[in-house]
């Protein structure tokens, strides 16, 4: 049996079928990041976002069973991704709890008081966005994923995953200006 840093995803889910903890392990290593990502693009708040992605894993261990095409885990896990952190944001809804904004911390360097400010306002942005926007602006400029595999992930064409990537840049650009998106896509 090769080693699970050198299986794909369908093999991970088998091995992980049969109970195998380290081949679990490493298909949260290989896709944490996407799924927090979608989390995040979903619920604008890094500690949300971790939470979220920390949930997902623990369902997607509960149902790996109900992966019924295990050569398209990825799609499977973003659904269930976006399915979790939609579901925290109706909960926060009912809850309507302020939390502290870790940002108004004085840092010492003014690049990261800078840096701060720009996610903070680049939060606020893409919460204006759909879901949909938010997810494909995520997913292909910060997960660097093509259109194809967003299309894919997302359940649309790689054409209407084009589409909303333009409309989605064309409203960040109208809030944050055009070298603020530009900073943050390529920061």
């Amino acid at each position: 049996m090769p080693p699970v840093t050198q299986c794909s995803d369908a093999d991970l889910v088998t091995r992980t079928r049969r109970g195998d903890a380290t081949a679990f392990d490493a298909l949260v290593r290989r896709h944490y990041r996407h799924v927090y990502l979608i989390a995040l693009s979903i619920l604008c708040n890094q500690m949300d976002g971790e939470d979220c992605a920390q949930e997902v894993f623990l369902k997607v261990l509960h149902v790996i069973d109900e992966c019924h095409s295990p050569d398209r885990f990825v799609a499977w896990l973003s659904q269930i991704a976006r399915n979790t952190a939609r579901n925290a944001v109706q909960t926060r809804r009912v809850r309507h709890v302020e939390t502290l904004d870790v940002a108004q911390a004085a840092p010492a360097d003014t690049r990261i008081a800078e840096r701060d400010e720009l996610r903070q306002r680049l939060q606020r942005a893409l919460a204006t966005l759909t879901d949909t926007q938010r997810s494909v602006v995520v997913l292909h400029d910060l997960e660097g994923l093509d259109h194809a595999s967003i299309a894919d992930t997302l359940g649309m064409t790689a054409v209407s995953s084009r589409q909303h990537l333009f409309n989605a840049r064309q409203l960040l650009r109208a809030q944050l200006g055009v070298n603020a998106v530009t900073e943050f896509i390529h920061e």
